[in-house]
C-alpha cells in the first residue's frame, strides 16, 4: 500500500513541531513531564497485574489443595472477566468524568484488599465472590490510565505512548507469574495473594502523592478541581464524526473480543498448561512462561521507538492485522513444540508475545482515542475493553470446559491443541476485522484530502 493511502494510527491538525505542550511544576519542558507522567503509568498499570494474574500462576497447586477442576478454576478466570468488563464499561464514563487519579487509588487499594481475604478462604464459593469483586475494581486501572495518557500526550506521541504502555501489562503480567509462581513454590498459594497486596497499596500511595489529572494540575496538588480534568488538558484533535465512526468502533469492539478470546486464554494458561504437558513444577513453569510476556516487551517497545521514529506512518496493517496473522498460525503450530523440538519452546513463546502484544496495546489504547478523540478516550476504551473481555471470560470457561471433556477421551496433549486451535481462530476474525477499520480509514482520509483539495482550489479562484 502506498504512502497515500495507508491508514495511520494517530492523527493530529497540527504540525509535527507544534503539538501543545504539557505545563509542569519543575518548570522543564513538556517532554521532561510526559516522560515522568508515563513512567509513572507505566508502573501503576504493572502493578494492576501483580493482584490479578497471579491465579494463573498459583491455579495448579491451588486446585490440588482445594480440590478444584480446570472447569472450576476457568470458571474463575471467567468471573474475574466478566466483571473486568462490566466495570470497564461503567468506570469508563467515570474516567471522562471524575477524577482518574483518584479512580486508580480506589480500584488498587480495594483490589489489594481482596487479595488479602481471598488468601484466607477454604471454600470455592468464597473464591468466586472475591475474585468476581477483584474483577470490577480492577477494571478503574485501564480506563483511567488511557484518559490520563489522552490528557497528556498529543495524538502524533499516542501511538508511541501506548507501545510503551503495552509493555507494562505484559511485563507486569510475567512479573506477576515469576512472584505467583516463585511465593507459591516456596511458601504455598495463599502466599502468591497476600504478598502483591501489599506492594498495591505502595503503588496506591505513589499515584496518591506523585500524579495529576493533567498538564495543570501538575502546578500543585489538586490545583484544579478533579471534575474539571477535561476542561483542563487542551483539546489536541477532534474525534472522527459521522456514521462510519460509529460502526468502526463497533467492529473494534468486536475484534477486541475476538483477539482476548485467543490472547488472554494464551496469558491465562500457559503455565498450567507447561506445567501439565511438560511435567514440571509451578516456580518452573512460571519461568519458562515469563518468556511470553518478555517478547510481548520486546515487540511493544520495537513498536513505541519505530511509531517515534516515523509518527502516523505504520498504518494497521503493519501494527495489527499482520502480527495477529502470524500469532494465529504459532498458535496452531505450537503445541507439537514440547514434544517434536524441545529447544524451540523459548524461541516459541518469544516470538508469540512479540507479535500478539502490540497489536493488543494499541487496539485497547491508541486506536479507540483515535477514533473518538481525547474528551471521549475513556468511554471509547471502556467500550472496547468491556466487549474484549467478554470473549476473555468466555474463552476462561470454555478452555477448561473443552480440557475437562476431552483429557479423558484423548489425554492432555490432543485436548490442550485442540483448545490452542480454538484461540488461533479468534485472533484471526480479529485480524479481519481490523482489515475493514483500516480500509475504512483509508477511504475516509483520502474523501478529507479531496474535500480540503477542492475547498482550496475554490478559495484561489
Amino acid at each position: 500500500m502506498d504512502s497515500e493511502n495507508r491508514p495511520e494510527t494517530t492523527h493530529s491538525a497540527l504540525p509535527p513541531d507544534h503539538e501543545p505542550p504539557a505545563e509542569n511544576s519543575g518548570g522543564g519542558t513538556g517532554a521532561q513531564s510526559r516522560k515522568v507522567v508515563l513512567s509513572l503509568l507505566w508502573i501503576i498499570y504493572a502493578a494492576h497485574y501483580l493482584c490479578r494474574v497471579n491465579l494463573a500462576a498459583a491455579q495448579k497447586s491451588l486446585s490440588a489443595d482445594r480440590g478444584l477442576s480446570k472447569q472450576q478454576l476457568g470458571g474463575l478466570l471467567s468471573l474475574l472477566k466478566v466483571f473486568y468488563g462490566s466495570g470497564q464499561f461503567i468506570n469508563g464514563h467515570l474516567a471522562d468524568r471524575l477524577s482518574p487519579r483518584r479512580l486508580i487509588i480506589l480500584g488498587l487499594t480495594a483490589s489489594g484488599i481482596i487479595n488479602l481475604l481471598f488468601a484466607h478462604q477454604e471454600r470455592y464459593g468464597w473464591f468466586a465472590v472475591l475474585w468476581a469483586a477483584n474483577g470490577y475494581f480492577q477494571a478503574f486501572g485501564w480506563t483511567s490510565v488511557v484518559r490520563l495518557a489522552a490528557n497528556w500526550f498529543p495524538p502524533r506521541l499516542r501511538e508511541a505512548a501506548s507501545g510503551i504502555l503495552g509493555t507494562s501489562y505484559v511485563l507486569g503480567s510475567g512479573l506477576s507469574w515469576l512472584l505467583a509462581g516463585w511465593l507459591t513454590e516456596t511458601f504455598g498459594w495463599r502466599y502468591a495473594f497476600w504478598c502483591p497486596a501489599w506492594i498495591c497499596f505502595f503503588v496506591a500511595g505513589l499515584v496518591l502523592v506523585y500524579v495529576r489529572d493533567n498538564p495543570r494540575q501538575s502546578k500543585g496538588p489538586d490545583s484544579a478541581p478533579a471534575s474539571s480534568s477535561a476542561a483542563c488538558c487542551p483539546p489536541v484533535e477532534q474525534s472522527r464524526q459521522g456514521p462510519g465512526m460509529g460502526l468502526a468502533l463497533g467492529c473494534l469492539a468486536v475484534a477486541q473480543t475476538c483477539l482476548l478470546f485467543g490472547y488472554h486464554g494464551l496469558l491465562d494458561w500457559t503455565p498450567h498448561y507447561l506445567a501439565e504437558v511438560g511435567r514440571i513444577s509451578a516456580g518452573s513453569a512460571a519461568g519458562r512462561a515469563f518468556l511470553l510476556p518478555l517478547g510481548g516487551a520486546i515487540g511493544c517497545l520495537a513498536l513505541a521507538v519505530i511509531s517515534r521514529r516515523h509518527p502516523g506512518k505504520m498504518g494497521l496493517y503493519r501494527t495489527i492485522v499482520a502480527p495477529l496473522a502470524v500469532f494465529a498460525l504459532l498458535l496452531v503450530v505450537f503445541p507439537a513444540v514440547p514434544q517434536r523440538v524441545p529447544a524451540a519452546v523459548p524461541a516459541g513463546l518469544l516470538v508469540m508475545g512479540s507479535v500478539s502484544s502490540p497489536p493488543a496495546s494499541v487496539m485497547a489504547c491508541a486506536l479507540p482515542a483515535d477514533l473518538c478523540g481525547a474528551e471521549a478516550a475513556g468511554r471509547a476504551a471502556g467500550l472496547v475493553d468491556a466487549s474484549g473481555y467478554v470473549g476473555s471470560a468466555l474463552s476462561g470457561w470454555l478452555s477448561g470446559k473443552v480440557l475437562d471433556r476431552l483429557t479423558p477421551r484423548y489425554g492432555p496433549e490432543a485436548a490442550w491443541a485442540f483448545v490452542w486451535r480454538m484461540w488461533a481462530g479468534g485472533v484471526l476474525v480479529a485480524a479481519g476485522l481490523i482489515a475493514l477499520i483500516a480500509r475504512w480509514m483509508a477511504t475516509t482520509e483520502r474523501g478529507a484530502r479531496d474535500e480540503g483539495r477542492g475547498a482550496s482550489d475554490g478559495g484561489a479562484h
